[in-house]
């Protein structure tokens, strides 16, 4: 059996400093961002995230995960996507 395997660019990683928010949804007890990462190529720079707890203000806001960080789920940015990030907020 051959194994083949293929590298996919990912895109640039975002800049927590160069993002500009395009939509901002408070659920429950959480919050619901779109944001647009300067430079990155993937989903022309969206990136759709949950963020435990009600946040209003942001001079940084990195898109992964990590501990003790606010991000506690990515979905990819369409509708179908920010509807399904509303019912994990929903949900927390």
């Amino acid at each position: 059996m051959n194994v083949i395997i293929e590298k996919i660019g990912m895109g640039t990683k975002p800049d927590p400093y160069k993002f500009e928010i395009l939509r901002i949804e408070h659920v429950g007890k959480n919050t619901v961002i779109e944001a647009r990462y300067e430079g990155c190529t993937t989903f022309r720079g969206r990136k759709l995230m949950v963020l435990e707890g009600i946040h209003n203000h942001f001079t940084t806001l990195d898109p992964h995960f990590f501990e003790g960080h606010p991000i506690v789920a990515r979905f990819i940015p369409t509708l179908d996507g920010w509807r399904m990030a509303q019912l994990v907020a929903k949900s927390l």
